[in-house]
């Protein structure tokens, strides 16, 4: 991830065919994504009821935004529609104690 205010040198020179700037992306991308952090699924039960929380980093709003973002999707065995599918910043994650904790306190906040 670029630290917020630094960019990369701009790759829409003239000099760049449309193949070679993908390319350079693409290399890009990978060189980022090696290292991180793989989905991790976690089970709790909450309220009586078992949920599934999955976690996965999300690299391209990582990019775009300039700070790491997680994929949080939280299901029931009860039902088949999510009850969050949402993206977050990765320290608001963290801020709450981790994905467990961050879910329990954003279900008792739609409960309420």
């Amino acid at each position: 991830v670029i630290p917020l205010g630094q960019r990369r040198p701009c790759r829409h020179s003239p000099r760049y065919t449309l193949a070679a700037w993908r390319s350079g992306c693409i290399r890009d991308l990978q060189t980022t994504m090696k290292g991180r952090a793989e989905m991790t699924k976690q089970t709790i039960n909450w309220n009586g009821q078992t949920l599934e929380i999955s976690t996965e980093p999300n690299h391209l709003l990582s990019r775009l935004a300039g700070e790491e973002v997680t994929s949080l999707k939280v299901t029931s065995h009860a039902t088949v529609k999510p009850l969050i599918h949402d993206t977050f910043t990765t320290a608001l994650i963290e801020s709450a104690g981790g994905a467990v904790d961050f879910v329990d306190v954003m279900l008792s906040a739609q409960a309420a």
